[in-house]
């Protein structure tokens, strides 16, 4: 009997997608590969018992499956998937060779990133060692070729005839996410945090069924994250307590029951731990004017609310940045009291970039308009926000410039008193992000 590739064809995404193994056939394995599913009628899936525990960013994965074979025996090169992704460029106004070579250095990156951490898999709970393999192809487009990158793991398993066994596999990964920054924020959108789950490539074995399928999605951990589950899709889920959901099946028909999704958010901390790792500090750049002690220029960039600098009586300070951290969006956070009005302006010019002025005064209560974005004024208390993604006023957007044709940038922020307050705001936080991102 010819050897059998269990593999799997996996549906497009923009993001990561796990599913169960079907049965291909491949006679290049470990070459370009040439992936194409077969019935394997002898290996019925009798039962798939998955387990998704969530924590925070990363997701737990335990699947036990229990299979059946009604054949003679049978050694077989069974692939578990773990990835697919698509890489899409344009090369418009961009040289072809400097296309294709930061098209194989973005393929190269993502081959070699680490995505799936801890993979382990047994049979009737002895190990089997694996290799993983990827392939690579380009889908022609009539506007931008795409390259679809599918990666799996794979270990040799023999059936004896007629043999029940259990395959168990554990793994974890982080769960797939996108961000965006958009006009006159600094505060990167984070969309939900999503798992998504495909069933019907197992559709080859066997019936295309599995007799009992039992699924759990445990997001109770995502409390201590200050998270919340969101939607499901694909099954119908049972909440037996706050953020354990549970499905169980019988005789599921993997060619209709194809996949599942999960979407939960942990916005607060994705956000936090995005402008904390991102974000440009003093190192980057240099404070021009005025003079400020180290201990308080780190008041303005220790990530903590509660610490805070007053700039002294110009309430101005300038800062100049270099072509190695050229400053994107920048937002501020200020500590004020109760009833105070005040004012706060920003200015930035990048060589021959114009210079954009933004200019706020901000009364207790009011919702006040600038640059076209609306936002509500509120007092930058620690509690009366979350910091940092509701304490931070957007501050400047330097608009739309090249950084390949700038070589230096300078910008001023001022915070003063307005109507009959007599002290300016404190400074607690400067966030400024770095062109780059945009």
């Amino acid at each position: 009997m010819k050897n059998l590739i269990i593999s799997v064809i996996l549906l497009f995404l923009a993001d990561l997608l796990y599913a169960n193994g079907g049965p291909v056939f491949d006679n290049k394995l470990g070459s370009t590969g040439n992936l194409t599913f077969v019935k394997k009628a002898a290996l019925q899936l009798v039962k798939e018992d998955l387990k998704i525990k969530v924590d925070g960013e990363k997701a737990h994965f335990q699947v036990r499956y229990t299979f059946q074979n009604i054949g003679v025996d049978t050694k077989i090169q069974f692939a578990f998937p773990m990835e697919t992704e698509m890489f899409g460029w344009s090369c418009w106004g961009e040289k072809e060779p400097e296309c294709q070579a930061n098209r194989a250095k973005e393929i190269k990156n993502f081959l070699e990133k680490e995505k799936v951490f801890g993979y382990k898999i047994s049979k009737n709970g002895k190990d089997l060692k694996w290799s993983k393999k990827s392939e690579t192809k380009t889908i022609k487009d009539s506007e931008e070729d795409e390259e679809k990158i599918s990666e799996w793991f794979i270990s040799e398993i023999e059936f004896k005839k007629f043999e029940k066994a259990e395959i168990y596999i554990s793994y974890t990964i982080e769960s797939g996410r996108e961000l965006g920054f958009y006009s006159c924020s600094a505060m990167p959108r984070m969309n939900l945090r999503h798992i998504h789950y495909n069933f019907y490539p197992a559709s080859f074995f066997g019936t295309g069924t599995v007799g009992d399928l039992s699924v759990t999605v445990d997001l109770t951990e995502l409390k201590k994250d200050n998270g919340k589950p969101d939607e499901t899709r694909g099954l119908e889920f049972i909440e037996q307590s706050p953020g354990f959901l549970k499905f169980e099946g019988k005789n599921v028909d993997f060619k209709k029951v194809r996949e599942f999704l999960v979407w939960y958010s942990i916005e607060e901390k994705d956000r936090s731990e995005y402008i904390k790792a991102k974000r440009l500090l003093p190192t980057q750049f240099r404070i021009v004017s005025p003079e400020i002690a180290p201990e308080n220029v780190k008041k303005m960039f220790d990530f903590d609310p509660d610490t805070c600098f007053a700039p002294g009586k110009e309430n101005e300070i300038s800062f100049y940045f270099d072509k190695k951290s050229l400053p994107g969006y920048s937002a501020i956070l200020l500590k004020t009291s109760k009833n105070d009005r005040f004012k706060v302006t920003g200015e930035m010019k990048c060589d021959h970039v114009s210079s954009k002025d933004v200019s706020f005064d901000y009364i207790p209560g009011k919702v006040r308009k600038w640059d076209n974005c609306a936002y509500a004024a509120k007092v930058l208390e620690k509690s009366d926000c979350k910091f940092p993604t509701e304490c931070a006023y957007d501050l400047i957007d330097p608009g739309d410039y090249d950084p390949t044709n700038v070589k230096e940038c300078r910008m001023k922020i001022k915070v003063e008193p307005a109507g009959r307050t007599k002290n300016a705001p404190c400074i607690s936080e400067i966030f400024i992000m770095p062109k780059e991102l945009f």
